[in-house]
């Protein structure tokens, strides 16, 4: 699903994720520009932690970058390299 999370609404999310066995899970997370919204490094921290804390004991995550990503989280771009990073796993 594409999902607009906000940093506030991050924990929640965590908290509703269910997976089944051998589940691949690709997040676009990015932050609006401006000096009113939240850093991505604020966001990503808090993101692991959710997860750590709510996700399945044996819930093995990592966090990989993008070259060259804007402050648009949820594009086309984004998300054909994230599903290109999957499928090549």
């Amino acid at each position: 699903p594409i999902l607009d999370t906000s940093l506030e609404q991050v924990d929640d999310f965590a908290k509703n994720l269910t997976f089944a066995k051998n589940t691949k899970l690709f997040l676009s997370f990015g932050a609006c520009e401006g000096p009113n919204f939240a850093d991505i490094t604020e966001g990503v921290p808090l993101l692991n932690q959710s997860l750590d804390r709510h996700g399945p004991d044996n819930l093995q995550h990592r966090l990989i970058v993008l070259d060259d990503e804007t402050h648009s989280s949820i594009s086309l771009p984004a998300m054909s390299k994230g599903l290109r990073y999957l499928l090549q796993r």
